[in-house]
């Protein structure tokens, strides 16, 4: 499927970029995702830009100028790339909502990033105006795993795994979607399998 990111986008949380005050009233919502056509694993690794293995070092929210979006820009230290080169250890990722001061906004089916954690992230990159860079995750929550090492048998096995939470995906054809549970060296192996028949 060579379908574009823009193609793949139908909605952006229904509409559904909320914006609360932490000290003043709680806006209530049930039901509410973001829609999306799904990405297999061949649409991940083909579309994405850098495939990476990162921790999570650091995230900071910040308002856009003149204080319409909140942003939160997160530092990710990255370990290990299978696709896609880095200039520094560093990288920064961008993403759409956050917390400032006694303001939210929330952004359906984003991915959720906390710091010390480790993932495995589909990313593009993006450059503003301004030439600062930073990349984004594709396919929202689609484009991460979570990567926690469990015991199988007493021996340690690192372990993806990919919360799906608040994104509803459209099915359409008959794209193959990946494993929410995987060995990271099995997915690892996928990848490289499916990069190195990429032209």
């Amino acid at each position: 499927m060579n379908t574009s990111i823009i193609d793949k986008i139908v909605r952006i949380s229904w509409l559904f970029v909320l914006f609360f005050s932490l000290t003043g009233l709680l806006f209530s919502y049930t039901g509410q995702a973001s829609m999306m056509l799904p990405f297999s694993l061949k649409d991940l690794t083909q579309q994405a830009e850098l495939i990476a293995k990162v921790k999570v070092v650091d995230a900071q929210s910040r308002w856009s100028p003149g204080k319409k979006m909140i942003f939160t820009y997160f530092d990710l230290k990255v370990q290990e790339t299978l696709k896609g080169k880095v200039e520094k250890e560093k990288i920064c990722l961008k993403q759409m909502g956050g917390i400032v001061g006694d303001h939210g906004m929330m952004v359906s089916g984003n991915p959720k990033l906390k710091k010390g954690e480790e993932t495995l992230l589909f990313l593009q990159l993006h450059k503003n105006q301004k030439g600062e860079k930073c990349y984004y995750v594709l396919g929202m929550a689609q484009g991460k795993y979570s990567l926690i090492t469990t015991k199988i048998n007493q021996i340690p096995v690192l372990e993806a795994f990919r919360a799906m939470d608040g994104l509803n995906l459209i099915q359409k054809g008959k794209t193959t979607l990946p494993a929410n549970r995987i060995s990271y060296q099995e997915l690892k192996a996928k990848i490289l399998k499916i990069k190195s028949h990429q032209k």
